[in-house]
């Protein structure tokens, strides 16, 4: 396929730019393993029996963090490892240091795999991992992002991540000045005082990442006289602020004890379904992507349920949909 002259220039730039940050950060540089050359790793709830060069005759010990009994022997013998024990140890000849080990507990990471969205165009935006087991207790995960200012120069940012134990979920948010760039490049690294994972580094366009709230407060009212119909109105994510940056949406329905759904669009905040089922509950949910569909759907939202009018009927009931 041939490309006209300025796809071809976009591309070659971009290809070249992917070129220079696989050359000048790899994976190792921008996730490095922890340094600890005087180290001593054990699994986790395994016997350990300490010693380091230079400790040969009758010595002490003692840790950094606690006071061990004051044992007179070569080797400092701790059992059961766990989380508690890990500190730097050193052996003393009387009141004197003659040398030191760091006793780690080995812990397994996982390698990252990121997801970016964002929920309004000048936003920030927000990078989530959610790991398949808790991470462990000194974890620490980092997003690195890179922006090439031009085809030499570029700007490398690191943003702190925080982890929620409830929801085994990494979180992190990217500044908002970075948003206005039209492409960037972006991995984590997770690190612990023992091992270090770092993501595959992803490039990404801004406006692909934008994907809002799903739409809330979706209502459902039967209309006077007309059992075919029910009117469906909804309200737009409390984050969409930006009244001259629209919203077109997808609605959604489906009639009680059927597997069939319907799907129709909007571009308003209202739609009239004319094809209902008398005498039927209707369940109905909606969801929202930026005007020039450059981006992603929002999720579905709280599904709302109503019937269409019956001729019994003295009032008009209105079913709203809880928020989330």
């Amino acid at each position: 396929m041939i490309m006209g002259g300025a796809g071809w220039r976009d591309s070659w730039l971009v290809l070249l730019c992917a070129g220079i940050l696989s050359v000048t950060d790899t994976q190792e540089s921008l996730c490095p393993k922890p340094v600890s050359p005087n180290s001593l790793m054990v699994p986790m709830y395994s016997n350990v029996s300490l010693t380091c060069p230079g400790c040969n005759k009758t010595m002490s010990w003692k840790s950094h963090n606690r006071t061990l009994a004051p044992v007179k022997r070569v080797h400092q013998l701790l059992k059961n490892v766990r989380y508690k024990d890990v500190d730097n140890y050193t052996c003393f000849s009387k009141s004197d240091p003659v040398c030191s080990v760091q006793l780690l507990v080995k812990e397994t990471l996982e390698t990252p795999v990121i997801q970016c969205y964002l929920r309004h165009p000048k936003g920030r935006i927000t990078c989530e991992w959610s790991p398949k087991e808790r991470l462990p207790k000194w974890a620490k995960t980092t997003l690195i992002t890179k922006i090439f200012n031009t085809i030499t120069s570029s700007t490398t940012q690191k943003w702190p991540c925080t982890y929620n134990g409830t929801l085994n979920k990494v979180q992190c948010h990217i500044g908002k000045k970075l948003s206005q760039n039209p492409k960037l490049f972006i991995s984590m690294c997770v690190t612990s005082l023992s091992d270090s994972r770092g993501s595959e580094t992803e490039s990404i366009h801004i406006k692909r990442l934008v994907q809002p709230d799903p739409p809330v407060n979706v209502t459902i009212s039967p209309v006077r006289g007309a059992p075919r119909k029910l009117y469906v109105s909804w309200k737009t994510p409390e984050l969409w602020t930006e009244p001259f940056y629209q919203l077109h949406y997808e609605i959604q329905y489906s009639v009680e004890n059927s597997q069939y759904t319907s799907n129709v669009s909007a571009t308003e905040t209202y739609y009239m379904i004319e094809d209902a089922v008398m005498g039927r509950k209707h369940r109905v949910m909606v969801r929202a992507q930026d005007e020039f569909k450059h981006g992603l759907w929002s999720s579905w939202s709280v599904a709302a349920e109503g019937t269409p009018w019956k001729d019994d009927m003295q009032t008009l009931p209105t079913q709203v949909s809880k928020g989330l």
